[in-house]
């Protein structure tokens, strides 16, 4: 075995890949090259084919997301929140009609 560039590289004859084809495929799959030769002449490489990713499905995560009924219920202090927001955006439309002229 041959390391190249930071990869594992097996250099093979191709009469004894002929008894080992299924083991050199498993090596492939898991991202090893393999040199197969003739005459100690390199003559193929045996490399995994790049796999495409599955494109989602619509519904595909169906049953894996659960939402609980009060998911919107209102927390605890935020009507307090909501009420001096709605007090301060009061007091800005306040401010910005008196600053034109207008009697409030």
């Amino acid at each position: 075995m041959h390391e190249s560039e930071g990869r594992k590289m097996q250099v093979i004859d191709v009469e004894d890949a002929k008894t080992s084809l299924g083991d050199l495929l498993d090596a492939a799959i898991r991202g090893q090259e393999i040199i197969l030769t003739r005459d100690a002449q390199p003559v193929a490489k045996l490399i995994p084919l790049v796999q495409r990713r599955p494109r989602p499905q619509f519904g595909g995560a169906k049953g894996l997301v659960h939402i609980a009924d009060d998911f919107d219920a209102p927390r605890c202090g935020s009507q307090e929140v909501m009420r001096g927001l709605a007090t301060g955006r009061a007091r800005q439309s306040n401010r910005r009609t008196m600053s034109h002229g207008s009697v409030p």
